[in-house]
């Protein structure tokens, strides 16, 4: 299903919708440099994301969100948990100058489809200074500290 709004089209990516086969090497991009500059190992997110896609297996997900032609915003979820309850944690959000409204409206897809797959929770971590926006936004609430130290 694709959903658009203000111009702009709300695409989940799978191996089942015929536009993602196009946007996939797009997307993998985005994903590869997010996670770079992240400190992550964006070539790994990118190759697991890629391998997921093509058996269509759902412990990563992806939406994008198109106009004309170009993707101008992602989320990527990933099944993995620390927990026994299930949760899917939000890896990257990445959507700016996309209008709230959009965003919103993409918020609610992932939401319908997570609860639809038995998730309970979604996670996501953040830096301080968008703790407020998420809060008042889209409710998240604060769960857990997360802290982490360097080992280099």
């Amino acid at each position: 299903m694709i959903t658009t709004i203000d111009g702009m089209q709300i695409i989940r990516v799978w191996k089942k919708e015929p536009d993602s086969w196009v946007l996939m090497p797009e997307l993998l991009d985005r994903i590869r440099t997010r996670c770079n500059e992240s400190g992550g190992n964006g070539e790994a997110l990118a190759t697991r994301m890629e391998a997921e896609f093509i058996v269509c297996q759902e412990s990563i997900a992806a939406w994008v969100v198109v106009k004309n032609g170009r993707i101008v915003g992602h989320t990527l979820l990933t099944c993995d948990s620390f927990n026994l309850v299930p949760e899917l944690f939000v890896a990257q959000l990445v959507a700016p100058g996309v209008p709230r409204a959009v965003v919103q409206a993409a918020d609610d897809e992932i939401s319908d489809w997570a609860r639809g797959k038995g998730y309970h929770r979604l996670v996501m971590i953040t830096r301080r200074l968008n703790l407020r926006a998420w809060r008042k936004l889209f409710g998240f609430q604060m769960f857990r500290a997360i802290l982490y130290r360097e080992l280099g």
